[in-house]
């Protein structure tokens, strides 16, 4: 699950990761769920931990539902929510995870993302609920294969 912080001018946060395979590249603020957690309170907590922003519930928007191939090959499913209000300065509240925050364009993204970020974004800028993507192990960027659906 993602949640797409968006500001007025339409940029939203991503976050630089700090450390392991994915060092150094831009990746949506998310996680996974935790045991007995609700989508929506999922969202609530990653944007908490990662931007140190208070989201309520009736702020969260669902934007859609991605259903990917990761580059090991495993199946998995991402909850694409987005929120445009909130309580706080976003900020990186997680330094021993990310090393900053950076808002970017979503119909632009720099070409150090995460390709899991390419593929929610490109399905968030076509404005559709759906779509499948497989990302390739043997690249690094965001080549993929991916197919919009209505």
């Amino acid at each position: 699950m993602v949640l797409l912080a968006l500001r007025p001018d339409g940029r939203t946060a991503l976050v630089r990761r700090a450390s392991g395979g994915d060092r150094g590249r831009l990746a949506l603020v998310g996680g996974r769920l935790q045991a007995a957690e609700w989508l929506d309170a999922a969202v609530r907590r990653e944007a908490l931990r990662s931007l140190g922003i208070r989201v309520e519930p009736q702020d969260i928007e669902f934007a859609g539902l991605l259903h990917y191939r990761s580059e090991q090959g495993a199946g998995r499913l991402c909850g694409i929510f987005s929120a445009q209000r909130w309580a706080g300065e976003p900020r990186n509240a997680s330094p021993d995870l990310h090393s900053e925050v950076v808002w970017a364009d979503p119909g632009g993204l720099p070409a150090d993302c995460h390709p899991l970020a390419h593929a929610v974004l490109d399905q968030y800028v076509a404005g559709t609920l759906y779509s499948t993507a497989a990302f390739s192990s043997d690249a690094p960027g965001a080549e993929r294969s991916r197919e919009h659906l209505a």
